[in-house]
């Protein structure tokens, strides 16, 4: 049963959390009508999202069930491939049961082979033995990238090899950063078209499940804890709302991972400069000045995906 927001506790009672918490059900109402308007702006028998066990898909859910009152108008689809992880598709399958909508499940690997998501021998290999994806990304994170380029894996990835010097780091930026990457843009743009052409079949709103860390996007507006918080206001079962963040994308590696920061210091960062405050604030929470600079990179060098990005509702 969704609880008040007096009776949520944010995980770390710290300044700029404390000015993160939000009032799920104003925010709840605000997602509700605003998904609810598009789909009667544009004539639409309902919506359909990609249900990927994660939090933020599952979010969407709940949102969209009770957007359209009547679970039948709410189409989910769990796109998976060969790397896709069980554990997402048992989540992906609670939801769907819980809420009751309909729910279809599409294997997206033979489309994703013949565009070429897995033909990089990186990728080719990591899929085969799995358990290295791990000791990869930490070996590019701590060792490789540092070493070559002075910075982050993710974050040279963003630059699109910009930092390359050299015949050496050209070739480590195309066999690893710019391999994956392009892998994971495939499956992508498999999984967009493939949602596209199902709402059009069904004449469906399609929206999109990312946060602010498709047609529309429901909850762009909203950082990854204030995600969590309207999660556990709805219901969305604790097992998803606690699990590691990942892609589903390249086994047994979730996104801090792979981005090199946790989304918890990702938010506070991203939230002090987005809002003009004081950097020592950051510093008198333990985020060390090289986190902070590393993050503000991130952030700017991803500022053009927050420029005509779908259409989202505006929440202070």
């Amino acid at each position: 049963m969704p609880f008040s927001k007096s009776l949520y506790t944010i995980k770390e009672e710290t300044p700029i959390f404390k000015r993160m918490v939000i009032d799920c059900e104003k925010v709840a109402h605000i997602i509700v009508n605003f998904i609810r308007q598009k789909v009667e702006e544009e004539a639409k028998n309902g919506v359909v999202l990609g249900l990927s066990g994660g939090i933020d898909s599952s979010v969407v859910a709940y949102l969209a069930v009770r957007a359209m009152e009547n679970p039948s108008k709410v189409h989910a689809l769990y796109l998976f491939d060969i790397t896709s992880e069980k554990q997402f598709k048992n989540y992906a399958q609670e939801v769907a049961r819980q809420l009751g909508l309909v729910f279809k499940e599409v294997d997206i690997t033979e489309e994703s082979r013949r565009q070429g998501a897995y033909k990089s021998p990186i990728i080719r290999f990591t899929t085969i033995v799995p358990f290295l994806n791990k000791f990869l990304i930490w070996a590019s994170n701590k060792v490789i990238y540092p070493l070559f380029f002075k910075k982050s894996g993710f974050i040279v990835t963003l630059e699109r090899g910009a930092s390359c010097k050299n015949w050496v780091s050209r070739m480590i930026y195309n066999t690893i950063a710019a391999a994956v990457e392009e892998s994971f843009n495939v499956r992508h743009r498999v999984r967009r078209k493939i949602l596209e052409e199902y709402s059009q079949i069904h004449n469906l709103l399609p929206i999109g499940c990312t946060n602010r860390s498709e047609r529309i996007k429901p909850i762009g507006s909203l950082y990854k804890c204030q995600v969590r918080q309207l999660a556990k206001w709805l219901g969305v079962p604790e097992k998803i709302i606690n699990q590691v963040p990942s892609p589903d994308m390249f086994k047994r590696v979730g996104d801090e991972e792979m981005i090199g920061y946790s989304y918890e210091k990702i938010d506070k960062v991203s939230y002090v400069v987005e809002h003009g405050l004081d950097e020592n604030i950051l510093i008198k929470e333990n985020i060390t000045k090289e986190e902070i600079d590393g993050i503000k990179l991130l952030h700017q060098l991803s500022r053009w995906k927050r420029r005509n990005i779908p259409e989202c509702p505006l929440i202070e």
